[in-house]
């Protein structure tokens, strides 16, 4: 049986600098419980590079959530999760844009109206947990 990984909301994220991420993977067609991995670019993420960053991960549930506060230019980029064991061809991707002024934020909102109203209420809904799980890991 062969999996497949799928991040929930739309392919490209456009978040403000110094605010909070969540990206959510889902793997579809896979025994219980599995193994994710995440990836910036195609390299594994470096925790000991960029402090503010986790996974969760719920193995029976086939769901790994990245976790990143405080985002800044240096985290811009195509963030991929997949099943361990897998080829990267099972992989899931999302381009994350980080903006940094009023500007960015206006063009931020003319791409956001072509995202259906369910990725937006996804994004929003992950960056008030990202707010809380700050609030809690003080």
């Amino acid at each position: 049986m062969t999996s497949r990984a799928r991040i929930l909301g739309s392919r490209e994220v456009f978040v403000r600098r110094d605010s909070d991420v969540n990206l959510t993977c889902v793997v579809e067609a896979a025994p219980t419980p599995i193994e994710l991995n995440w990836s910036r670019n195609g390299r594994p993420l470096d925790f000991s590079r960029r402090g503010g960053m986790s996974i969760l991960t719920e193995r029976r549930e086939r769901t790994s959530q990245l976790l990143m506060s405080r985002v800044s230019h240096h985290d811009a980029g195509n963030y991929s999760c997949f099943p361990i064991g897998n080829s990267v061809t099972d992989a899931a991707s999302v381009l994350v844009h980080v903006i940094k002024d009023e500007n960015s934020a206006a063009m931020q909102h003319e791409s956001s109206a072509n995202f259906p109203k369910h990725s937006r209420a996804s994004i929003g809904f992950a960056v008030v947990v990202c707010s809380v799980l700050r609030l809690l890991m003080r």
